[in-house]
């Protein structure tokens, strides 16, 4: 799959060794049989609806729902990162696995409340206080080169609601597959004209602020994958309407 492809899943054709088919919306996926392996929810049948994408094996309950697949590029160096998508497995092990292996990986969480917390790449696995990585919220990546990672997961098809604290550094992420220019946000009468919103990109900080009912600053929209700063100087906590594309 290509990035940013969505594909609508069905049932999986055909059981037990072997490989088998999933026939989907726009073509047909090769799936393993997962015959003798557990899979989410304790069965070991190839049967339902199951999407195989790096080696972890998705669960998908109910009706069809949208999969999407995002390359996120990073630069050696510091990178601000989110999910722009919702994984069944949120654990760093199971989003990231082993894409940046090699490359000196920290990944670094930040909370308003309890502060900061770290998970870091090391022999094939990921260590440090840091375990999961969540929608809606921004992390920090170091990485020691360039990489590509992909993060696979469920399209995100509801608003977003997320907390701002007041007079304090808030690292947010934005939870869509799809770019929001910075009024498609909502964000804006949450804030006051003394608030900042920040986004870090190949090592350019640009700044947008929120001022007489219009955005202004050179950061233009929040980008799928990206993390960003919302440095609320006001006073008081919001709980932040993020509006569905």
């Amino acid at each position: 799959m290509t990035a940013g492809s969505k594909v609508i899943i069905g049932n999986v054709v055909g059981s037990g060794g072997g490989n088998s088919t999933v026939e989907a919306t726009g073509g047909v996926l090769n799936l393993y049989s997962v015959s003798g392996q557990a899979v989410e929810g304790g069965t070991s049948e190839a049967s339902g609806l199951y999407l195989l994408w790096a080696g972890n094996i998705y669960t998908l309950t109910g009706v069809p729902v949208s999969i999407s697949t995002i390359q996120i590029p990073l630069i050696a160096g510091f990178n601000l990162f989110s999910l722009p998508v919702i994984p069944d497995d949120t654990s760093i092990s199971s989003v990231i696995g082993n894409q940046l292996e090699g490359k000196s990986a920290r990944i670094y969480s930040y909370s308003p409340v309890t502060g900061w917390s770290i998970a870091y790449a090391q022999d094939g696995t990921w260590s440090g206080s840091l375990a999961v990585l969540e929608p809606d919220k921004g992390y920090w990546i170091k990485v020691s080169s360039a990489a590509t990672p992909e993060i696979a997961g469920n399209v995100s098809i509801t608003d977003r609601t997320i907390t701002l604290k007041g007079q304090k550094p808030n690292l947010i992420g934005t939870a869509y597959n799809t770019s929001r220019t910075m009024a498609q946000t909502g964000l804006g009468p949450y804030l006051t004209s003394s608030d900042r919103v920040w986004g870090y990109v190949n090592n350019v900080w640009k700044p947008a602020y929120y001022s007489s009912g219009s955005w202004g600053g050179a950061l233009a929209s929040f980008e799928a994958g990206r993390g960003y700063w919302i440095i609320k100087n006001s006073a008081g906590e919001v709980d932040w309407v993020y509006p569905k594309p």
